[in-house]
């Protein structure tokens, strides 16, 4: 009988245990579960903070390129506007000339005062410095279509 009660005694025991080592390698199992998970999702933030720096960094790109399309147009529209002034300041000073021969010859013959051809001259060489004023706006566009590395640089 006491060897009975000895055996009652030791089985409890014998199943606590293997209850306790069930326990451990069920909670390792967890955590090594837990710790994949995290490391998984670790991965994925990093992968897609990376993916939103790609994005926003091709974005700025097409920005950046669109922009420099539409500075490119604009020249290109202000050097077409520039042409078309420069053969607008040309008849003008054409057109003045001739007005200008026709003053001298008032002037000479005493019609009209000198005030009133130093008037016509000056106006004459005006339009001959806003001529010169429009080639060189003209050169500058022309420059910057050539060369739109350059110009878009430094802006």
């Amino acid at each position: 009988m006491q060897k009975k009660i000895a055996e009652e005694a030791k089985a409890p025991v014998r199943d606590n245990y293997d209850s306790y080592e069930a326990y451990e390698t069920a909670l390792t199992k967890y955590n090594s579960a837990i710790s994949a998970y995290t490391s998984e999702v670790s991965a994925r933030l990093t992968y897609l903070s990376n993916k939103l720096s790609v994005d926003e960094n091709q974005s700025s790109l097409n920005e950046n390129k669109r922009e420099f399309k539409d500075s490119l147009k604009t020249c290109y529209t202000n050097l077409l506007t520039a042409e078309d002034n420069i053969n607008y300041y040309k008849k003008k000073i054409e057109l003045s000339n001739k007005e200008l021969s026709d003053t001298k010859v008032k002037y000479d013959l005493g019609i009209i005062t000198e005030s009133d051809y130093n008037t016509k001259l000056v106006s004459n060489e005006e339009y001959d410095l806003e001529l010169r004023s429009e080639i060189i706006n003209y050169n500058t566009l022309k420059e910057k279509i050539q060369k739109p590395w350059i110009a878009f640089s430094n802006s």
